[in-house]
C-alpha cells in the first residue's frame, strides 16, 4: 500500500504541516519585529544624544570651563556624592544629567574637574 504525502502516520496529516507553515510565519513576523524594535530604540536613543549635544552647546557653547562658571547645580551636593564612595563619580553624573540634559562626557569632565576649582 502506497502512503501519500500529507498521509504519513506518524506526521499528523495535513493538520501538522499547516501547524508547522504557521510556526515559520509566526517565527519570522517575530523576527521582523524585534528588529524593527532595535531600530527604533538605536534611532531614538541617537535623537536624544543630538539633543543632549545641541543644548550642551547652545547653554555652554561646548565649553566645560564655561558649564563650570555657569551651570546652576549644587556642586557642594555633587562634591559630597562624588567623594562619598567609590562609585560615588558615577552617582554624581548621573544627578547631574538628571538637572542638566548633557552629553556623557562633558557630565564626566564636569564632575572630574569639580573638586580642581
Amino acid at each position: 500500500m502506497a502512503v501519500r504525502w500529507g498521509h504519513q502516520p506518524g506526521f499528523g496529516g495535513r493538520k501538522g504541516l499547516a501547524m508547522g507553515t504557521l510556526s515559520v510565519v509566526l517565527l519570522v513576523i517575530a523576527c521582523v519585529l524585534a528588529i524593527a524594535a532595535i531600530v527604533v530604540g538605536v534611532w531614538s536613543g541617537n535623537r536624544v544624544m543630538a539633543m543632549q549635544a545641541a543644548y550642551f552647546q547652545s547653554r555652554y557653547g561646548g565649553s566645560v570651563d564655561r558649564m563650570l562658571a555657569e551651570c546652576p547645580v549644587d556642586r557642594a551636593a555633587l562634591v559630597a556624592l562624588r567623594d562619598a564612595e567609590p562609585s560615588g563619580a558615577i552617582k554624581a553624573v548621573r544627578e547631574l544629567r538628571r538637572t542638566e540634559p548633557l552629553p556623557l562626557t562633558a557630565a564626566v569632565e564636569f564632575v572630574r574637574r569639580l573638586g580642581a576649582q
